[in-house]
């Protein structure tokens, strides 16, 4: 990537128009317009600091396109989720597997991530993520 020609945001560039369409059409139309731009992206820059289901459909799709990941992960302090204990069938208990309490261990462990920024505050977000992407401009 020589240069940034453009950043695209899901809550400016597929959100905001969703709302100007039919309810029954929502769903797959965010579906489509969010997977083009990953697709379409030269590096996919993801805020993993709370829960999204559609943020881990971004990063599979990310890692099948072969497209980088930097992923920044925020403690800020509302978001960490208890250890929780859970019993097999077999009668053996383990640990929920949640990462440090913010980001599971499977999505902290995808291939596409070539680099995690922990962050506490949102201008430290911004600043590591700034620096993250020139090491690919």
């Amino acid at each position: 990537m020589d240069a940034i020609e453009k950043v695209r945001y899901a809550l400016v560039d597929s959100d905001p128009q969703l709302a100007f369409k039919p309810e029954a059409d929502q769903a797959n139309l965010c579906y489509d317009w969010d997977r083009r731009m990953v697709e379409e992206a030269d590096l996919v820059v993801a805020d993993a600091s709370f829960p999204s289901t559609g943020l881990g459909i971004e990063l599979q799709i990310a890692e099948s396109s072969g497209i980088p990941v930097i992923m920044l992960v925020g403690d800020l302090g509302i978001n960490r989720v208890k250890g929780a204990r859970y019993q097999n069938p077999d009668h053996e208990y383990h640990d929920l597997q949640i990462g440090k309490g913010i980001v599971s261990l499977m999505a902290l462990g995808l291939p596409a991530i070539r680099k995690t920024i922990s962050y506490k505050t949102f201008s430290e977000a911004i600043q590591g993520a700034v620096a993250a992407v020139r090491l690919y401009c």
